[in-house]
């Protein structure tokens, strides 16, 4: 499995993937202060790989802004089979971000995304926003102020 985790602040959600099996997963972050402790955390987990669970997975952080990070990986035919997309609360980078997802994903591939609103209160503005006709809505919940969603866009 091949995961991005965009707007990745300390890559747990990458991270996380990593431990779990995904075989490469990539970190996107701009903040220069997380950069450094993202490398250190990269860096342990690899060192505590155990050999019998096969190869440790490639874990790339990539330190630029997230938008011109997905237009250079669209271009380059890089595709993922997650998206974790996290960006900070109550920006509006979600709505400046989503439209650049289906040119990543793999066909059938799956998003999660935290917001500080319900993505699945107005599916038709999600589908919109993603450029699809239709989604599948999988999973959603709420823990304090944040909704956790996960969907998937159909296989093209």
């Amino acid at each position: 499995m091949e995961v991005l985790d965009l707007y990745a602040g300390t890559g747990a959600l990458g991270f996380e993937a990593a431990s779990r099996g995904a075989a490469s997963v990539v970190l996107v972050e701009q903040h220069r202060k997380v950069l450094a402790q993202m490398l250190d955390n990269r860096a342990y987990l690899l060192s505590k790989w155990p050999s019998e669970s096969g190869p440790a997975p490639q874990i790339q952080i990539d330190s630029t802004d997230v938008l011109a990070s997905l237009k250079r990986m669209a271009s380059a035919g890089k595709r993922f089979d997650l998206v974790a997309l996290d960006p900070p609360f109550r920006s509006e980078l979600m709505l400046a971000t989503l439209p650049l997802l289906p040119a990543v994903l793999k066909p059938g591939g799956l998003v999660y995304a935290e917001w500080h609103e319900n993505l699945f209160d107005d599916e038709t503005a999600l589908c919109n926003a993603l450029r699809v006709e239709k989604l599948d809505a999988l999973r959603h919940l709420k823990a304090g102020q944040v909704h956790a969603h996960l969907f998937a866009l159909p296989a093209l």
